[in-house]
């Protein structure tokens, strides 16, 4: 019967485990969960809701200044008094790990699971199985029993007894009693509290707080451990009637506040912690905080410090140990009729300038006031100063003159301080120009052909004596792949131009820090585009009579590049009696970043695309492409089986990314079938050292599996396997069936079928889930984990036979 704990259900289980640790010898606090289990408390809070500012988790105050606890969902609104560290900080309150642990273990040590399990509900014989039913450890099926509860319904501050009756247990027989308060918001067991089981065979609870609580048994003999379900105790409020009033709603700084309680339905001796907190917990106090301890007074005097909007409670405790936190009311407390400015001579200012700063008060006699001025750099405070900082005390002086010691923006602000201690702060922003202006970057070119080289020279104007510079770039505006001169020689440099030679094509960022003597630096930046013309794609259409050419650029978006798309008849190159071109046609290059030809003429055809840069620089790409209804063209197998050409077999229409890549046709129209054999295996040495990866076809280096590797071998000579291709020996392999795989195709009936004593080179060597390309002398190029390599024909098994592309 394990129960998983939601997030909310943690949380509590954290804050109780800290506290327990905290509260060891303290009586009780307020507005937190108290539990007392035969002379031994436990705390056991849940965790306060976040301040309404949402920067820092603030806790209202508590009897014992330690103890958080969230406010309760009864008629009265508890409280919790921040938890501050000695060091003074009070960023908010740092929650410990979730403890992971198994309250059943019968050493009470924590469980090498990852997850949590409510306390009482042990690891060894309450996991539950997917199917939703629990189940026992065979192992404790001897150890039985159930529990009796002395009441199932009291009020709180009253006891109840839970007593387990157990059978199957040997002599020495552990007890841990556990315990949960509405769907453990708040929960405490043995194990957790003092670290082991009990022997006791009964355990008395004193439950502090109403709510519907469960109680539970681990029942732990010798290697056997059982969980009873002791049932559910509801606990109901004491009878109290509580209020409190202040004298008045409003105050001024210095002005004495009084708040009476009154009280009935308590008995015995009540005691009162009085707590205060200004404007969401920015400041606050309380009787406890101030090391004045519970007061049995029914009236207290609040002096507010400063102006704010305050908010007053009363932490109520009986001599039971019951407590209830009420809110008193909200005082407002309005400022001195003083109203404050702050002056400068000028928001901006030269370096070496002086900014006077002058604070002035109006609406009553300024005598008495002080000040305090501040200032930080470029927002941030790791630099900064103040006259608090620098002489200890706030200054009488009125007026104050700042002079930075370098260029940039800074912040200055000034607090003024009433003679009655309130205090206003007043801010300004400020420049500090440089004695130098950065106008741009100039580069010798903003496009230019990969392996060419760009200089760069920052246009600086005003006194550049002193300055040095840091020249960085990256690659496609991210910071993957960059370098600068700081990073390479470990300082800047007095150098005012920089020569940079990309090492590839792509889109790169450049960037020139100039960097004043006094540390001040500016930037600026430029974007430069490297091209290469890398390659030519040509793909064909209705039966090679189309063809539609693109030009590889390395580069993501041709933008502002032109084209001229142009077509010559005839295998001779040199031949151009029949040629055409967009220029030609249209007058201009074009804008198109693809061109589609159309051929009426059965002939071989050359294509070239001739490309511009916006700043002229200039490439042209080529590849010969031929149109013959026949579609084929070279050395021809049988029509049943796959044909070679010298023309590229086009890649799947869906396929993308390293699936699109197929090995262009290395063969001439007219290739012998010693040729195409050559080719085939020539290839495939190209491959050699290339990981495996299943389902992969794709380029040398990227990653290919045994077939995959035949695939792109058979490319090489023009043979287009129709389905057997990359796109779909990935699509289907990684998401379905892996059909376009080695069995497959020897058993598609395209491939001539040969035993293995007719294995000739260039024939495949089909294997019972392989195959491998025959080199000779019983010798195979294969692609198996971890990479390509070279193999004895048997290596794999034996085989099912030969299989022959090459009639």
């Amino acid at each position: 019967m394990r129960k998983t704990m939601n997030q909310a259900v943690r949380n509590a289980v954290v804050v109780a485990t800290a506290i327990a640790v905290g509260t060891a010898n303290v009586p009780c606090a307020s507005a937190e969960e108290m539990v007392q289990g035969e002379g031994q408390t436990v705390a056991a809070a849940t965790v306060p809701a976040e301040s309404a500012n949402d920067s820092v988790v603030v806790m209202e105050p508590t009897y014992d200044d330690v103890e958080p606890a969230k406010e309760p969902t009864s008629g009265f609104d508890q409280v919790l008094e921040p938890d501050f560290s000695d060091s003074g900080q009070d960023s908010g309150l740092n929650l410990p790990a979730a403890p992971v642990e198994s309250i059943g273990s019968a050493d009470g040590q924590p469980s090498s699971n990852t997850g949590i399990s409510e306390p009482g509900l042990s690891d060894d014989s309450d996991a539950e199985d997917e199917d939703g039913s629990d189940s026992v450890a065979a192992g404790a099926l001897a150890l039985d029993g159930h529990a009796l509860l002395s009441a199932s319904s009291i009020v709180a501050g009253a006891s109840v007894t839970i007593t387990p009756l157990v059978t199957g247990a040997s002599e020495d027989v552990l007890f841990n009693y556990v315990w949960e308060r509405d769907g453990w918001q708040s929960w405490g067991s043995d194990m957790n509290d003092t670290g082991s089981a009990s022997h006791a065979s009964s355990k008395t609870y004193t439950f502090l707080v109403a709510g519907t609580y469960h109680l539970y048994v681990d029942v732990i003999s010798g290697a056997k451990t059982v969980t009873i379900d002791a049932g559910t105790v509801t606990v109901q409020d004491a009878a109290w009637d509580v209020s409190a009033q202040l004298n008045t709603s409003q105050a001024c700084p210095g002005s004495e506040v009084t708040l009476d309680v009154h009280s009935s339905g308590i008995t015995g001796d009540v005691r009162f912690n009085y707590v205060w907190e200004r404007d969401g917990w920015q400041d606050w106090g309380s009787n406890v905080r101030d090391g004045e301890g519970y007061s049995g007074a029914r009236q207290w005097s609040f002096v507010p410090p400063q102006a704010g909007t305050y908010t007053l409670y009363v932490d109520i405790a009986d001599s039971s140990g019951c407590i209830r936190t009420i809110t008193a009311g909200q005082l407002i407390v309005a400022e001195d009729a003083w109203s404050a400015s702050l002056g400068l001579n000028s928001d901006k200012v030269q370096k070496g300038g002086t900014i006077a700063v002058t604070p002035s008060v109006a609406g009553t006699d300024a005598i008495g006031f002080t000040f305090n001025y501040v200032w930080n750099y470029e927002g941030a405070w790791a630099e900064w100063g103040s006259t608090v900082k620098d002489t200890g005390s706030f200054t009488t002086c009125a007026s104050w003159d700042f002079t930075p010691q370098k260029a940039g923006r800074y912040e200055l602000y000034v607090d003024i301080k009433s003679p009655a201690g309130a205090t206003r702060t007043f801010s300004a922003s400020v420049m500090v120009e440089p004695t130098f202006e950065f106008d741009k970057i100039d580069c010798s070119k903003t496009y230019l052909l990969s392996g060419q080289t760009v200089t760069v020279k920052p246009e600086i104007t005003g006194q550049v004596e002193g300055l040095t510079y840091n020249y960085v770039w990256n690659y496609e505006g991210a910071w993957a792949e960059w370098g600068s001169t700081v990073k390479d020689t470990g300082s800047a440099t007095t150098r005012v131009s920089w020569d940079f030679t990309p090492s590839k094509p792509g889109k790169y960022m450049l960037y020139v820090d100039a960097i004043g003597s006094d540390g001040y630096s500016t930037t600026r930046e430029i974007q430069l585009v490297v091209w290469e013309a890398k390659g030519l794609t040509a793909l064909s259409s209705e039966g090679n009579a189309c063809w539609t050419v693109s030009c590889d650029l390395g580069l993501s978006s041709p933008e502002g590049f032109t084209f001229n798309y142009v077509w010559k008849k005839g295998s001779d190159e040199g031949d151009w009696t029949q040629w055409g071109s967009t220029v030609n046609e249209e007058g201009a290059m074009s804008l198109q970043a693809s061109h589609t030809f159309r051929f009426a003429e059965e002939d071989y055809y050359w294509l070239y695309v001739d490309v511009m840069d916006p700043e002229g620089n200039r490439a042209t790409v080529k590849t010969k492409v031929g149109y013959f209804p026949v579609g084929k063209a070279g050395y021809q197998n049988p029509s049943s089986m796959y044909q070679v050409s010298s023309f590229n077999v086009a890649p799947h229409p869906n396929a993308f990314g390293v699936f699109s890549y197929m090995t262009p046709s290395r063969i001439t129209e007219n290739a012998t079938r010693s040729d195409c054999v050559e080719a085939f295996i020539g290839r495939a040495y190209e491959y050699l050292g290339t990981p495996y990866v299943w389902n992969y076809a794709c380029a040398p280096g990227v990653g290919v599996d045994c077939v995959g590797l035949v695939f792109q071998c058979a490319y090489a000579v023009g043979m287009d396997l129709g389905e057997f291709n990359p796109y779909d020996h990935q699509a289907t392999g990684a998401t379905g069936w892996h059909s376009h795989d080695a069995k497959n195709m020897w058993d598609y009936g395209k491939i001539m079928r040969l035993s293995m004593n007719q294995r000739q080179r260039g024939d495949l060597i089909f294997y019972s889930g392989h195959v491998a390309i025959y080199l000779g002398d019983d010798k195979v190029i294969e692609a198996l984990p971890p990479a390509v390599k070279i193999s004895n024909v048997w290596s794999y098994g034996t085989p099912l036979g030969v299989g022959r592309l090459f009639a």
